[in-house]
């Protein structure tokens, strides 16, 4: 698995699912090799379109004044950005996809479900 390809899933994941006690780097890998394993049996278009939703993640905040990569941004501006993103309209579609794939894999995992109260398992 490549991880340069999914650093903008990893810093998203790190973004969404970090309670104030960090997020377990083996839980992120794991993540990231489900969804490295689904895209790799995905159709084209999917692929295409995670791909491009990364892509446009990663500019957004060139579009909101900030002259850093998402992935760059620490956890306080990356979590600012991809609320602004998500309020944008039809950008905020691109990422509602990717963030859909992200928490649907995650969980999915182990560590995604002990994050549920034990009420909903």
């Amino acid at each position: 698995m490549r991880t340069r390809r999914y650093r903008v899933a990893r810093a998203a994941a790190t973004t969404l699912f970090d309670g104030g006690a960090g997020v377990d780097p083996a839980d992120l890998d794991a993540l990231l090799a489900d969804l490295d394993d689904f895209l790799r049996h995905a159709g084209w278009r999917t692929t295409l379109a995670i791909r491009a939703a990364s892509a446009l993640v990663q500019v957004y905040p060139f579009l909101c004044g900030r002259f850093r990569r998402v992935t760059s941004l620490d956890p306080a501006g990356r979590a600012e950005i991809l609320l602004a993103l998500e309020r944008s309209g039809s950008l905020g579609k691109a990422w509602a996809g990717l963030k859909l794939m992200i928490v649907m894999l995650w969980f999915d995992e182990p560590a995604g479900a002990r994050s549920l109260p034990a009420q909903t398992r």
